[in-house]
């Protein structure tokens, strides 16, 4: 839950240094991400954010015990070229 909730924070606040550097984020996100290739995809969509976009969470908890379900999206009121 504590890994969870901080990426949580970080997306919301726009700060992707720390979801990039998540290794330094200790124990919590060494078991939340024992391999990358599911949390790495993430970063894509945060890095794609534009500065006007709209920080949504879509779905939150925690499944199993074990497995965020944390999803998110960006909304833009206006149409990108």
């Amino acid at each position: 839950m504590q890994f969870n909730e901080a990426v949580r924070g970080f997306l919301s606040r726009n700060a992707h240094g720390p979801l990039v550097d998540y290794h330094l984020l200790g124990e919590p996100a060494a078991l939340s991400v024992p391999t990358p290739e599911h949390y790495l995809p993430m970063l894509y969509i945060a890095g794609a954010r534009r500065v006007d976009d709209t920080f949504s969470v879509t779905t939150d908890g925690i499944d199993l015990a074990s497995v965020s379900m944390l999803s998110f999206a960006y909304r833009t009121t206006e149409a990108r070229s």
